[in-house]
């Protein structure tokens, strides 16, 4: 299940953080002093909560004992604008003591830089690795990237066994989105949370716990009571693609239009939150990721891949898929399919 980390700057924050269930705190240490201070928290806080220490690797060599890896549960390792900054032999010997995570700084490293870093780290024997964005004039990581870049990070690092998170500047409507890719860890920084709009830290932190745990059995609880379904709709998504059986529909993208109405079941007879509706955000990135994996020979084959998907979330009762290649006369050819619950789905 997905964790959510926090990352923190004052004992109050911890206290929020606490009451809200968050499942990793986060503390960035930068100095020697803020080390000390770390230590005080480790004394209060030891055993109430998973606890995390983030630091730059020329702070551990030298002010960092390395019985302090004990005492935490996750080190995170800020990186330097390249790979070649960091030294990788003695990240290789502190995955040997704890579990540690390789931040990979979004404002500093270029997306051509991720493979690479990817690789070193699976060589290293890290725990796992981390896209962030802390800065003040840091970007949304979802805004910054196509959904698509994202994806091929978290499956990159899948095959190659490491875990995979993403944090820094996100907003809430960001969370399903990313929790479609199960990645292990979810963060958010108290200080970013205020700069994109979310400024009551107990009611934001409690509604992102809500969303990070709202997992399928949750739902179909919710479920059991028939409140009715609503459709959700996407209309006259236009998106250019390799499509087609054709020789010269392999060498040429086409425009492709969908059109996708989904029955949800309703979870809420008055919803205030992203915890009691499913996000449209959720059909267009899998269209957008679906797309990005190469040619498809078949719009049906298009149509059934999005409809198994929509339908693998228990709250979806019925979905309505339209796809129709732009480029051909009369003026449109397609096909549109209805699938239901009740048939047998796999998610695709």
């Amino acid at each position: 299940m997905t964790k959510l980390l926090l990352n923190i700057h004052c004992q109050q924050d911890a206290i929020i953080g606490i009451a809200s269930e968050v499942d990793i705190l986060d503390i960035a240490v930068n100095t020697k002093q803020e080390l000390q201070g770390f230590e005080e928290t480790l004394c209060a806080l030891g055993g109430k909560v998973q606890l995390s220490l983030t630091v730059g690797v020329p702070l551990f060599n030298f002010h960092i004992d390395s019985s302090l890896l004990s005492r935490i549960d996750f080190l995170r390792i800020r990186t330097k604008k390249s790979r070649q900054g960091l030294d990788w032999s003695m990240l290789k010997q502190l995955a040997h003591l704890q579990k540690t995570i390789l931040l990979i700084n979004t404002d500093e490293i270029e997306k051509e830089d991720w493979h690479l870093l990817l690789q070193y780290s699976g060589t290293a024997g890290l725990y796992g690795v981390m896209l962030e964005s802390y800065r003040e004039n840091s970007h949304c990581l979802i805004k910054k990237y196509a959904i698509t870049e994202i994806a091929r990070f978290v499956e990159e690092a899948r095959c190659i066994e490491l875990a995979v998170g993403l944090g820094g500047t996100l907003e809430i409507p960001d969370i399903p989105r990313i929790l479609a890719y199960h990645i292990d860890i979810i963060g958010f920084s108290v200080k970013n949370m205020a700069r994109v709009g979310m400024t009551d830290l107990k009611k934001d932190i409690r509604l992102i716990r809500l969303l990070i745990s709202l997992d399928r059995d949750m739902v179909a609880d919710k479920m059991k009571i028939d409140m009715g379904t609503d459709r959700i709709l996407v209309s006259d998504f236009k998106l250019p693609m390799y499509i087609g059986v054709y020789a010269h529909e392999h060498k040429k993208k086409q425009m492709v239009c969908f059109n996708v109405a989904v029955d949800i079941a309703r979870v809420s007879v008055n919803p205030k939150n992203m915890s009691h509706i499913f996000s449209y955000d959720i059909i267009l990135d899998r269209i957008h990721n679906l797309i990005a994996l190469g040619h498809i020979d078949l719009i049906e084959t298009l149509a059934e891949q999005i409809a198994a998907f929509i339908l693998s979330y228990p709250q979806a009762r019925r979905v309505t898929v339209r796809i129709e290649k732009l480029d051909l006369e009369p003026g449109a050819v397609g096909v549109e399919i209805i699938r239901t619950k009740e048939g047998k789905h796999s998610f695709l």
